[in-house]
């Protein structure tokens, strides 16, 4: 389970590991919630863009159990509010080790926040995978990307 955190206020991205077969059982009131273990905690150092630091905004599991986050620098003053987005990113971590962060690109001038990740498939060349972009534009529909990521 990931924690985006809040850079603005010196609370970094996080998360926590927890076991699958047990979450789900809670999930579907199985279980009490109360009875889910929860395991090892890790901190995730992203990094800022022009004094804005990344938060985590969705994570998957690949499957050789590293994990790709996708992150956004937000200059919102908390957790709730939607300020401008200045960058986004994806990261892949091993454990607590951010292994790489790199940025992703302005489409016609514009940073799409990607709050959404999907695996399509992993092999040779890389990882494909399918993005959520939310603008943050009440009026207008999330729209999706396809991205393929090489690691």
């Amino acid at each position: 389970m990931v924690q985006p955190g809040q850079p603005r206020r010196g609370v970094s991205s996080s998360s926590v590991d927890v076991p699958l077969q047990e979450l789900v059982s809670a999930v579907l009131g199985r279980s009490d919630a109360h009875s889910v273990p929860i395991g090892r905690s890790h901190v995730y150092e992203l990094g800022e863009v022009d004094g804005v630091g990344l938060a985590v905004t969705d994570a998957i599991a690949l499957p050789d159990g590293r994990v790709l986050l996708s992150a956004a620098a937000e200059d919102s003053p908390n957790a709730v509010d939607d300020g401008p987005v200045v960058a986004t990113a994806l990261a892949l971590v091993d454990g607590e080790r951010v292994v790489d962060v790199a940025p992703l690109p302005e489409v016609d001038g514009h940073v799409h926040k990607v709050e959404g990740l999907a695996l399509r498939r992993v092999d040779d060349s890389g990882v494909r995978l399918l993005a959520v972009v939310d603008d943050d534009d009440p009026s207008a529909p999330s729209s999706t990307i396809d991205l393929r990521v090489e690691i």
